[in-house]
């Protein structure tokens, strides 16, 4: 009876063996909460990545889980079935859980994208934060945009009607600038310069002024560099001021570089190039002072004849604030001027004449032009040059070509240079 009990147990635990191995139910239900746990830690893992890059704080996250509680379905909930044999049973696990966490990722990855898309906003939607931000600015550009075009209109019509004038100094202007870079530039040539170059810088230069007042013949615009008025038939306006201002500054400024021209020209037996910054110097200074003379008179009619009866009044105290104002800028270039002449009188060294042994030393090469010593001389940093080399180095820089220490004054319109700067007042 024992044997047959314990043969009827062991049939028994056989079958159940046979039945677990071979029902899939069983095998489902023994790996659904290892399959449940990689699920999990695979969305972990996913997530992980996105909260690194993105910009989601504590309190974005703890939002995001208070929701989730709020919505969250029940609990997952297990289903024992009976089975027609002892110990089958069926675990059925529900997925509300899972899909619950899937729609709270897709609402994670769905705000780091947008703050992706935030961080790369495009430099035209940033200008229109800035406009909506700013009302005064918004008000701004409005008003440009209103009256832009009345501007143009204006600024159209006065250049059709004022087209021959600004031709002609835009002409000047041109003229100006090209004259003036040939000089600095034969300036720096001593005597290898181009003489074909200087004289048609002096041939344009003359026709020029020749033919501005040919053509302008019935303004008697010549008038004014004597400190005269022109012919007009009417009262002087601001344009007619501004027109014989200007032609008269740039008239005198091309005359100023044919006067360079010609020192240029001369040859070095009657002014050595290394004296001819100082003419360079004293002629650019008193072209400065005449310049600063020329437009007192037509200034002085234009703020006198613009009133008359008690309003004349108000034409004399401007006067005076503009001659006052004028004091000073005319009292700059005389003192300017005495200095020119000053050192155009003077005969400059910048050192003294070294001996033999300091010769040998230096290996008898003048350390500017590369070749033999020609009247070397010696400055106080002890630098060795020739003569000639080292004064045309100072009409340009003031410090030692060598070791830069400071030893003449400054060099301006030593170069041969004419300033830019229109006269206007």
């Amino acid at each position: 009876m024992t044997e047959t009990n314990v043969n009827n147990n062991e049939n028994h635990g056989l079958r159940w063996t046979l039945q677990r191995n071979l029902d899939p139910r069983f095998h489902a239900a023994a790996e659904a909460p290892r399959r449940l746990t990689e699920d999990i830690q695979q969305v972990i893992r996913g997530l992980s990545p996105l909260v690194t890059r993105s910009h989601i704080n504590l309190s974005t996250w703890l939002r995001h889980s208070r929701n989730r509680a709020a919505t969250a379905a029940p609990a997952p909930v297990v289903h024992t079935e009976p089975t027609s044999t002892l110990n089958e049973f069926v675990i059925s696990v529900d997925s509300a859980a899972s899909v619950e966490e899937g729609v709270v990722v897709g609402e994670t990855v769905d705000e780091v994208q947008g703050v992706t898309n935030n961080n790369e906003m495009p430099a035209s939607g940033a200008a229109e934060d800035a406009l909506r931000q700013s009302p005064e600015l918004k008000r701004l550009l409005s008003v440009a945009e209103k009256y832009l075009p009345f501007v143009l209109i204006l600024l159209a019509k006065l250049t059709f009607d004022h087209k021959t004038g600004i031709l002609v100094l835009f002409g000047l202007v041109v003229t100006f600038m090209h004259a003036n870079a040939v000089i600095k530039r034969e300036v720096g040539r001593q005597s290898k310069r181009n003489l074909n170059s200087l004289g048609g810088v002096a041939i344009n230069l003359s026709t020029c002024i020749f033919f501005i007042y040919y053509v302008f013949e019935s303004d008697k615009l010549y008038y004014s560099l004597v400190f005269l008025l022109p012919a007009r038939e009417h009262a002087l306006n601001f344009w007619d001021l501004l027109w014989i201002v200007a032609i008269s500054d740039f008239v005198v400024k091309l005359v100023t570089i044919l006067c360079k021209a010609i020192v240029i020209l001369l040859p070095a037996q009657i002014i050595p190039f290394q004296k001819k910054g100082k003419y360079f110097l004293f002629i650019e200074q008193t072209s400065q002072l005449y310049r600063s003379f020329i437009p007192i008179q037509p200034w002085l009619c234009y703020l006198l004849e613009a009133y008359e009866g008690l309003n004349k009044i108000f034409g004399v105290i401007l006067s005076v604030a503009y001659v006052i104002s004028k004091g000073k800028d005319v009292k700059k270039k005389v003192e300017l001027w005495r200095s020119a002449l000053t050192k155009l009188m003077q005969s400059v060294t910048y050192g003294i004449k070294p001996s033999k042994e300091q010769l040998d030393l230096t290996g008898n090469m003048c350390p500017i032009c590369q070749d033999d010593f020609r009247h070397p001389t010696m400055l106080q940093c002890k630098h060795i040059f020739c003569e000639e080399c080292v004064i045309m180095w100072f009409d340009r820089e003031r410090t030692c070509p060598m070791c830069r220490a400071q030893i003449a004054d400054d060099p301006t319109w030593r170069d041969g240079a004419t300033s830019f700067f229109l006269q206007f007042f």
